[in-house]
């Protein structure tokens, strides 16, 4: 979320008393957080995909198949994280650093 652009984040509600709608402000994500995230998004789709071009490539030696089929276990993988999204929910929290 480094880029310019604007992004819409829920943030609980509690303790938020000075603030108000509109009011630009940093939002943070503890450390720990965001190698969790990272993990999630990134690393683990990139050794689903490695491991199953490498596997598929050995089994029949077709480069196309192959990349189709690690192409195809990210739609399960990011159909397992979006069914979990609410449990997710509960362990990312985002704070307003003014």
């Amino acid at each position: 979320m480094t880029d310019l652009e604007e992004k819409i984040v829920e943030i609980e509600s509690y303790g938020m008393g000075g603030y108000r709608i509109g009011q630009p402000v940093t939002v943070t994500l503890g450390r720990s957080l965001g190698f969790k995230a990272l993990f999630l998004g990134y690393l683990i789709p990139l050794v689903i995909l490695l491991l199953s071009i490498l596997v598929m490539m050995l089994l029949t030696g077709n480069e196309a198949l192959s990349a189709l089929t690690g192409i195809g276990l990210m739609i399960p993988y990011y159909a397992w994280v979006y069914m979990i999204r609410e449990k997710l929910r509960g362990h990312f929290h985002f704070r307003i650093k003014a």
